[in-house]
């Protein structure tokens, strides 16, 4: 709230005249509102994906069961960030997959595949 009233008192008030209504104050006072919630919003999502990078695989299920748990109720305080939440929750487990696909298959090892490259170049001399 401090930072709403710094904002504000910056660009002036209503009393003080620096707007030509009350409309054009209170859309002014909704926009820096809806900034600070976007920037705190994005700095909760930064801080929960730097936390599920360091979870094991079980883990990180349990709190995607979680999420899904408090998103079927009714009433969410902050449901868009719930939801992002449990967006990169499975961005995770499928780069965890990828990866773990990716270790298992020498195919998709890049150097096998550039000595396969070399030695296909090689055949053609």
């Amino acid at each position: 709230m401090e930072a709403v009233g710094l904002t504000v008192q910056k660009k002036g008030s209503v009393i003080a005249g620096d707007f030509q209504g009350e409309d054009i104050f209170f859309k002014y006072l909704f926009g820096v509102m809806k900034g600070l919630f976007k920037k705190h919003r994005s700095a909760q999502l930064t801080q929960f994906v730097e936390e599920i990078e360091r979870l094991s695989d079980v883990m990180l299920s349990h709190v995607g069961m979680k999420l899904e748990e408090i998103l079927e109720k009714k009433h969410v305080v902050d449901r868009e960030l719930q939801v992002a939440k449990l967006r990169e929750l499975e961005r995770e487990e499928s780069a965890r997959q990828r990866r773990k696909h990716y270790a298992n298959h020498a195919a998709f090892d890049l150097t096998s595949s550039l000595n396969t490259f070399k030695l296909f170049m090689k055949t053609d001399d």
